[in-house]
Order: structure tokens, then C-alpha cells, then sequence
């Protein structure tokens, strides 16, 4: 189900206050082949949210631990592999 406004609102509150908030969103990008690999994906997500090492699923962050789009120092090259920029 959607977020309601008072849940988003509440979720707000709590991340002012410093709460990680991970809910439980799957994502189809990586393609997963069964139900195990949504999961796999979810619990995937939030072990990295943690800074758990897994092998759930290959994850895209950097070296620097960030996701490429939010990082100035990491760049996609052109065989689609991460690199870190100095």
C-alpha cells in the first residue's frame, strides 16, 4: 500500500531525529527470477543500509560506500564497472 500523508509525516519526524528509516521496498532492476530473489533484494538493501558486508545480491555501491549517483567521487565508466575518482 501507498504512504499515507501522517505516515510520511511521521517517517519525517523520525529521520529529524536521526532514525534510519528502511522500509521493506522491492525493486525489479536487478531482475530477479523468483519470490527468493525479491526477498533476497529487500534484505540485501537493508544489510547495506547497516554496513553488513553480504552476498545476497552484487551490490552497485562504491569503494567509498555510496551509490554512484549521490557520490562525487565515484564515476561510471563506460564498461558500466565502478571506479573511485581522486
Amino acid at each position: 500500500m501507498p504512504f499515507s500523508a501522517i505516515h510520511l509525516e511521521n517517517m519525517l519526524k523520525l529521520a529529524r531525529i536521526g532514525v534510519r528509516i528502511a522500509p521493506p521496498v522491492p525493486a525489479f532492476y536487478h531482475q530477479p527470477k523468483d519470490l527468493d530473489g525479491v526477498i533476497d533484494f529487500i534484505a540485501g538493501k537493508i544489510l547495506d543500509s547497516l554496513g553488513i558486508e553480504h552476498e545476497l545480491f552484487k551490490s552497485g555501491r562504491t569503494k567509498c560506500n555510496h551509490w554512484p549517483a549521490f557520490c562525487r567521487k565515484a564515476r561510471v565508466v563506460r564498461c558500466g564497472a565502478l571506479s573511485n575518482v581522486n
